[in-house]
């Protein structure tokens, strides 16, 4: 007797990433975006303004961040966080 073929799940295929921070799933608010980055709310509001950060506003005109947009701005922070390390290293080194 053969066993089906397995189907994978998509949860599996999302990364073990929970359905509330997948995009599709309800956008966070300008509050939650200031939490997970670390910003204040006023910097989520220019950034989404700048253009820096994609967003979407609803009937209330409150904006509606998805998830894949504070994972964008994450990986750019700490991208250009990181650059700075560098360059601060080097800096020094450059002074020795």
């Amino acid at each position: 007797m053969d066993a089906p073929a397995h189907q994978p799940s998509p949860a599996v295929h999302s990364g073990f990433v929970p359905r509330v921070f997948q995009d599709g799933a309800r956008p966070l608010d300008v509050a939650q975006v200031a939490m997970l980055l670390g910003w204040t709310k006023d910097a989520v509001r220019a950034a989404c303004e700048r253009g820096d950060l994609r967003h979407s506003r609803d009937h209330l005109n409150a904006y509606g961040i998805p998830c894949s947009a504070v994972a964008a701005a994450a990986r750019s922070t700490s991208s250009e966080s990181d650059q700075a390390d560098r360059g601060a290293v080097k800096t020094k080194r450059e002074k020795t």
